[in-house]
């Protein structure tokens, strides 16, 4: 048989700090605000240089084939940072704001296909700090 292909879309940006990410629920809800306006299967923000998450459902119809209306995944991710928000000896950006405690480190992603009823495939995400 033909080889089932799937295609993501993402989008991917710096962020910036407008939206009310003073709190882990705020910056998720400031995620999924920036993000619902694309049609698209993740969004990847940075900027305040933290690690989470948040698993939403949209809805959405298939590209081709029968019309219908079809559950789709989204992912929202923080990517986190490679840099310290407060060093011993150093005046930083974040002591000097009292910002947060930097999240180090980068966010993964692990994405699996599974095959539904119809032909059709579905993406179901894992995410790791």
């Amino acid at each position: 048989g033909r080889p089932s292909h799937k295609t993501l879309t993402m989008l991917t940006l710096h962020g910036e700090g407008v939206g009310g990410g003073s709190t882990a629920g705020g910056d998720i809800n400031a995620m999924i605000n920036k993000g619902m306006a694309w049609d698209v299967d993740l969004v990847l923000l940075a900027h305040n240089h933290q690690k989470n998450a948040a698993h939403t459902v949209h809805l959405g119809i298939p590209t081709r084939g029968e019309l219908r209306i079809q559950e789709k995944p989204r992912l929202f991710v923080r990517c986190g940072c490679f840099v310290r928000g407060y060093t011993q000896g150093c005046n930083t950006y974040a002591e000097k704001n009292l910002l947060k405690p930097t999240a180090i480190g980068h966010v993964r992603i692990d994405i699996t296909f599974n095959r539904r009823h119809a032909g059709l495939l579905r993406h179901d995400y894992k995410v790791s700090y």
